[in-house]
């Protein structure tokens, strides 16, 4: 595919290109809607984030580089705990 199609910069694609940010959004909220659920793309990008940064053993200069950050304190935010997980690890603690 990539090949054949040649995209720019972009990784999401559409039939006439590199997807707009307006046509991402309208395409996460329609799936969105169907699921029931309220998301919005960036959730999916704190969310990738947070997982990869779970799965690297907190590489967050990797993780920098996929997200296209110029600043690694701006990719810093996303190695914060989330209060459901900082829960579970005392939770375990207790046992």
């Amino acid at each position: 595919y990539l090949e054949q199609q040649k995209p720019a910069d972009s990784v999401f694609m559409g039939q006439r290109g590199a997807l707009k940010t307006i046509a991402f959004n309208k395409i996460v909220d329609g799936y969105a809607k169907k699921a029931g659920i309220h998301c919005h793309p960036h959730q999916l990008r704190h969310n990738f984030s947070f997982h990869f940064l779970l799965q690297s053993q907190n590489d967050i200069v990797a993780l920098a580089e996929i997200l296209g950050h110029s600043d690694i304190k701006v990719t810093a935010r996303y190695s914060q705990n989330r209060l459901s997980d900082l829960q579970e690890k005392v939770e375990r603690m207790a046992y």
